[in-house]
């Protein structure tokens, strides 16, 4: 089992530069915050004071919520990062230790800045990634340490359907009995929203007649009870009430940005895909049902939202039909064993950062000039193989050559997970 120390490293510092012993804190400060933030961000400069309230309330006032703020730099310099911490009481990462940064930010899912991080100080445990919501929701913290709710407990209530409301109780047994659930944010407003749903409804009803147990429940973010009425009855499934507060919980359960967006769990509510349209769209037969999640897959518009969220490998053909074979054939396999090996090292001291792995096959073709274009690479010639990681805005491009191979592949994911390869700063504005 991982400790803390193994999360953070050895040695923090204080604002004044003095070193702190990580182990000092594991016996009398239970709940550790990592802050992830910057000087040069004016959210993060906003919601500090927030924090500084927050901490100024739970830093040694109760033994039972004691609480301790790691600040994590994303700096782009040391000076800049001792201007923003040094009027600052807790503690932060060193600023040259940048590859556990990448770590932490990789391992959390760290997509932009502000956020906080709460972890158990004793096992380095996670116990929410929403710490920013939940220090702006609770600042009294009422509810700290803010331990998440099972989507069990969040989607329990009434819901709609078609024959009337459901009581809790009905609609919670009819809910678990489904093998796969899909949460449709969605809304009547929204043209791409209307424009999926009849899809989604022929999924919905061919799976009901074959006896599969597949239930969708309508998060709406209609407008008007007119409009989400009207919708709602364009669809055979449930919905929970126009306005109802926990459609917004549900938002930030999911970490949901826009709409449309379906999220696909599994009957112990794991997720399966937050990008339930695109399996929706490519299984329009329903023979990949339970819709086991994929460790590699074609590069298009909606599996291109991953490029957000972490690392990605990508095998770039023109669109050339046997580049487009051989793409597939040499991710494959090298995709399924990674994939494979990260799940295995989860929770253990040398956890495997998550790595996603896309092709671009014919329905990429803007996308595949915009990503070349990103990385100076629109001048070279197919095939070529890049890893790229914009939350960290870098890549990591394989040399130009004629035919790649798999030893080069395995190359490239040995040196990502010793944090050894050589990127390449992106130029994002």
């Amino acid at each position: 089992m991982p400790t803390l120390m193994d999360l953070i490293g050895k040695t923090l510092l204080r604002a004044d530069g003095s070193s702190v012993e990580t182990s000092s804190l594991t016996s009398d400060r239970p709940i550790i915050g990592l802050f992830f933030s910057a000087s040069w961000c004016p959210p993060c400069q906003g919601f500090s004071g927030k924090l500084l309230d927050f901490y100024n309330k739970y830093h040694g006032s109760d033994p039972s919520k004691t609480f301790e703020v790691v600040q994590i730099s994303s700096d782009r310099d040391e000076q800049g990062f001792q201007q923003f911490v040094q009027n600052t009481p807790w503690l932060s990462l060193p600023f040259v230790d940048r590859e556990r940064k990448a770590r932490l930010s990789k391992k959390f899912k760290v997509q932009s800045i502000p956020a906080l991080v709460i972890v158990n100080g004793s096992t380095g445990q996670l116990i929410t990634t929403d710490g920013r919501n939940s220090v702006l929701d609770d600042p009294n913290g009422e509810l700290f340490p803010w331990h998440p709710v099972p989507l069990a407990d969040k989607l329990q209530g009434e819901l709609l359907s078609h024959m009337g409301t459901l009581t809790a109780e009905e609609a919670k047994a009819r809910v678990q009995s489904a093998k796969v659930k899909g949460i449709f944010f969605s809304a009547y407003w929204c043209p791409p929203c209307r424009a999926f749903t009849p899809t989604l409804v022929d999924t919905y009803k061919k799976l009901s007649e074959s006896g599969e147990k597949f239930e969708v429940i309508y998060a709406s973010s209609d407008r008007s009870e007119d409009g989400f009425e009207e919708y709602h009855s364009t669809m055979p499934w449930l919905a929970l009430p126009y306005k109802d507060s926990r459609i917004q919980e549900l938002h930030r359960h999911f970490g949901v940005q826009g709409i449309p967006t379906l999220i696909l769990v599994d009957e112990n509510d794991e997720v399966l895909s937050t990008n339930g349209r695109s399996v929706i769209a490519k299984d329009t037969e329903c023979k990949s049902f339970p819709w086991p999640p994929q460790p590699l897959n074609e590069l298009n518009e909606i599996t291109a939202s991953r490029l957000n969220e972490g690392a990605c490998l990508i095998y770039f053909s023109d669109g050339d039909e046997s580049e487009i074979i051989a793409g597939q054939e040499l991710l494959r396999d090298v995709a399924y064993r990674y994939c494979e090996e990260q799940k295995a090292s989860r929770n253990t001291n040398t956890e495997l950062p998550e790595l996603c792995f896309l092709y671009e096959g014919d329905e990429a073709e803007d996308i595949s000039e915009s990503l070349r274009s990103l990385t100076g690479l629109d001048e070279r010639s197919a095939p070529i193989v890049a890893l790229l990681d914009i939350p960290e805005q870098q890549y990591y491009a394989l040399p130009e050559k004629s035919t790649i191979n798999a030893e080069d592949i395995q190359q490239i994911i040995n040196q990502f997970k010793s944090y050894t390869l050589e990127y390449t700063q992106l130029n994002i504005v």
